[in-house]
């Protein structure tokens, strides 16, 4: 399978997303409110926000997961989906050159659903959205935008965005995406970015 310049990241990337998910790297997640409490997880900070939006309807599991081939690669390494469904209940979309609202790119002649519609096509009940995409964008704002108009109409009351790596020939890029997350979290109180970037920094074996 041909996949994007990341490829060098999958495996690495998808051994350490449990860990950031799990809570870990709690003071990587930053909300427009931050919580003061570090013994919090994660998805246990975004499913506090149910308290202000309930849902009527029992939930499909905690976690809508949406991504590229960096999320994919949680598949690769069972051990790291296993350490993730062993905490929380999820349903995971990844597609290898997946883009956020516009057209994906092929990937050996089959082009993915986009993001937006990704997270149209799905029907469940979730506390929280997981967003990994905007690799393969030139740029992400309005791709951002979109995405959280479409979770607050499917009331999903909390949306974690992992940020970009910003290293390689498309540093300049992933800086403009990161940036454009920052943005959006002063706007939007539900959003909150895993620093993937920030915890990432200095491991360029996790690239090897």
């Amino acid at each position: 399978m041909r996949f994007t310049h990341r490829r060098l990241l999958r495996r690495s990337f998808g051994a350490v997303l449990p860990i950031l998910l799990l809570g870990a790297v709690l003071p990587y997640a930053h909300t427009a409110a931050a919580s003061s409490d570090p013994s919090k997880t994660l998805l246990a900070t975004a499913a506090a926000g149910l308290r202000q939006a309930p849902s009527v309807v029992p939930r499909t599991a905690e976690a809508l997961m949406i991504g590229d081939s960096i999320l994919a690669a949680v598949d690769v390494i069972p051990s790291a989906r296993a350490a993730l469904a062993a905490r929380h209940s999820f349903i995971m979309d990844a597609k290898v050159c997946r883009r956020l609202i516009t057209l994906s790119c092929p990937s050996n002649g089959v082009i993915p659903t986009n993001a937006l519609q990704a997270l149209r096509a799905d029907t469940g009940t979730y506390d929280v959205l997981v967003m990994e995409a905007g690799y393969n964008d030139s740029t992400i704002g309005a791709g951002i935008d979109a995405i959280v108009a479409e979770a607050r109409a499917r009331r999903i009351p909390r949306i974690l965005w992992v940020d970009f790596r910003v290293a390689g020939p498309n540093a300049a890029q992933y800086a403009n995406h990161n940036a454009a997350l920052a943005d959006r979290r002063t706007r939007y109180a539900e959003l909150s970015i895993i620093d993937w970037n920030g915890f990432s920094s200095g491991h360029d074996d996790w690239a090897s």
